[in-house]
């Protein structure tokens, strides 16, 4: 069946081709309160299938001292048009500061000290050990130039005015990211956070979009028989707390209704990775239990626990400490591809 979504903006959408399979999209130095060497990473985008990943890698230019080859060889594996990877020198704090965009990634690969750029510094792509794509003059120091990105990003986007190898691209600010807990409370939050950059550029293949371009609407028009996510909208959504420790008791009667909360994040059993979700509860939680209810689903921050299993730890306590509980579903980072959305409800 087909479905019709209408999605307003505020700015035109134009898509443009690249002659890579791989390109680069984004180059980060956020600065992070855990270490400012944790926020840094490579933002790639696939173009055209790719059956092998391991043809490409990455190479860092430091201080304009010239090309020092490829320093980082991504896995043999194979991505789809319209995968979004990202390449972290520390994913899990990179999952805290990007929060619930973190999520929209189809990949994210722990890099370690193969990422070294510190906002002054080129980057190069390779493919089969030859450059195919450049950012910044790998001869030049970036300080002081249109391209610094200092405790900040550079993005590729139509509209910059800065044009390396790939195309344009625009930039955060020197040093706009100090302070600051996320991206979104940052004084220039990450492009790729604005969930209309994801449904667009993952769409290209899946969707037929119209009028482009457009200063007002557009229709996105698809084949495919979209999934409803019955509830997710409505609800009311709230930050998970990680920040204080959980006394899970119900205290307050109230309404069944549908509570939505962001930031939930525990860690794979098996790869110690982070995995990000919004957690939706279907039952009676009054307002000022709200606080009780997130610190509990912060404390999942660093334990190992698969999805549904999560889930079903969520459900059961709650119901156990005297909440009124109907459904707890999970919307989880997609891996492959596949959604991972495991739901608990009674009957």
């Amino acid at each position: 069946m087909k479905k019709i979504i209408l999605i307003g903006l505020a700015t035109i959408l134009s898509f443009g081709s690249n002659a890579n399979d791989l390109e680069l999209k984004g180059i980060i130095d956020f600065d992070l309160i855990s270490a400012g060497y944790t926020g840094k990473a490579i933002h790639l985008i696939v173009n055209n299938n790719i059956t092998d990943l391991s043809d490409y890698g990455i190479g860092v230019a430091n201080n304009g001292n010239g090309g020092d080859g490829q320093e980082f060889t991504f896995p043999n594996i194979s991505l789809q048009a319209g995968d979004h990877l990202l390449l972290a020198r520390d994913t899990s704090a990179m999952a805290t500061y990007l929060n619930i965009c973190y999520s929209d990634y189809d990949y994210v690969m722990l890099a370690t000290n193969a990422i070294s750029q510190n906002g002054n510094d080129a980057i190069e792509l390779f493919k089969d050990s030859v450059v195919i794509e450049t950012f910044g003059d790998v001869n030049v120091d970036g300080t002081g130039t249109a391209w610094e990105y200092l405790d900040s990003w550079a993005y590729k986007d139509p509209s910059g005015s800065v044009t390396f190898s790939g195309g344009n691209w625009i930039f955060g600010g020197v040093e706009c990211t100090i302070g600051s807990l996320t991206t979104q409370n940052s004084s220039c939050p990450y492009p790729s956070c604005d969930a209309g950059v994801f449904i667009a550029e993952k769409s290209k293949e899946l969707l037929s979009i119209y009028p482009n371009p457009s200063i007002d609407f557009i229709f996105l028009d698809s084949e495919i028989n979209l999934k409803e996510v019955h509830k997710k909208v409505p609800a009311t959504k709230h930050q998970v707390n990680t920040s204080s420790e959980p006394d899970l008791l119900s205290t307050m009667t109230g309404q069944i209704e549908l509570r939505g909360f962001r930031g939930f994040r525990s860690l794979c059993p098996v790869t110690a990775q982070p995995d990000i979700a919004e957690i939706f509860i279907d039952g009676c939680i009054h307002d000022k239990d709200l606080d009780t209810v997130s610190s509990y689903l912060g404390s999942f921050f660093n334990k190992e626990c698969f999805h549904e299993l999560c889930i079903e730890y969520i459900f059961s306590d709650l119901l156990k400490a005297g909440f009124d509980i109907k459904k707890v579903e999970g919307y989880f980072e997609r891996r492959g591809g596949i959604a991972i959305i495991p739901i608990r409800y009674s009957q």
